[in-house]
Parts: C-alpha cells; sequence; structure tokens
C-alpha cells in the first residue's frame, strides 16, 4: 500500500500519494491561474513540476504573473535561445547573457565568424520554434550529459550582441 501525504494547495487538503508528480497536482489547479502553472513551492523550496512530492506541507503553484514564475519562464527561453544557438553555429559557440536591459536580455554572442543582425536573429527564432515543436524536452533532446554542450568558450572573440525579449514568447 502506496504511503500518503496531506499536504495543502490554495485552500484544500488533500491527501495524494507519496510519489505524486508536482505536474500532475499543477493540472488539477491550472483553472485557478491565467497562464500555464510553471513551478511549485513547498516548505518554502522551489521545486520543478517533474518532481515528485515526498513530504506533507502546503503547495504553493507559479505562473508567469508571479516574480518566481517570471523567473523560470527567463531562463527557460535563454536556455532554449543557447541550445538553438550552439545547433546553429556549433557546441563550442560562446553565447553571454550579460544583464536585463528594458523588458529584455542584454546577450553576446562572441564567435569573429557571426554577424547578429535582423537575418541571425529570424534564424535564430526559427531554430527555437523548431526546437520546441520537435522535442517534449528541447533543452536535452538527443544530448546526454557530459556531452559538453553546455560548457561556455572564453578567449578574445569578436563579440557581437542582441536582444532577447523578456516578454513572453509565443511559440506558435
Amino acid at each position: 500500500m502506496q504511503e500518503m501525504l496531506n499536504i495543502q494547495v490554495l485552500n484544500d487538503k488533500l491527501e495524494v500519494e507519496k510519489g505524486t508528480k508536482f505536474e500532475t497536482l499543477a493540472k488539477k489547479y491550472q483553472k485557478y491561474f491565467k497562464s500555464p502553472i510553471l513551478l511549485a513551492k513547498q516548505n518554502n523550496r522551489l521545486i520543478e513540476l517533474s518532481n515528485t512530492i515526498q513530504k506533507e506541507g502546503e503547495i504553493i503553484f507559479y505562473d508567469i504573473s508571479h516574480m518566481e514564475g517570471m523567473r523560470v519562464y527567463h531562463r527557460s527561453v535563454s536556455f532554449l535561445m543557447i541550445k538553438a544557438i550552439k545547433e546553429m553555429l556549433g557546441k563550442k559557440a560562446s553565447v553571454v547573457i550579460e544583464h536585463s536591459l528594458h523588458k529584455s536580455l542584454y546577450c553576446e554572442v562572441r564567435e569573429s565568424n557571426v554577424t547578429v543582425n535582423q537575418k541571425f536573429l529570424d534564424e535564430l527564432t526559427a531554430k527555437m520554434h523548431k526546437l520546441v515543436e520537435r522535442a517534449s524536452d528541447p533543452f536535452t533532446d538527443g544530448c546526454e550529459p557530459p556531452c559538453g554542450c553546455w560548457d561556455l568558450n572564453s578567449g578574445p572573440l569578436e563579440e557581437q550582441s542582441g536582444l532577447l525579449p523578456t516578454e513572453p514568447w509565443k511559440p506558435f
């Protein structure tokens, strides 16, 4: 018999099986949120939705309208952009996300043979869309650590920069 845990979500007190995914519970409470739920918090710890519930306690879900959800969104889109650039330019391509700049992120592609212009940005956007379409997990699809595709390169390379909007990105 599976161990049951007492949890609280919003104002509901529930019993769930230990090992239930946060994602499963999030689907039941999605109707109370304007945007997709991106993250959970339990016992003061932020938790990915793919993790399982192992302890009793209050669970709070966050969507993009909350600061924590927006941070997850920014980070996810940043990783998606890096993955797309590395597929376009090669695994050794160096991408640096410097700082935010009026609802955008200031990014640099540090490759001497690349010019970040509108054509490059259009190709990058298309590549990002393709990554989202082709995989349930676009960050690890076809890639098993330690593959090195996320290793950053350093060195004196010509710096090219571009802006990555931080407004919610619509993949379709």
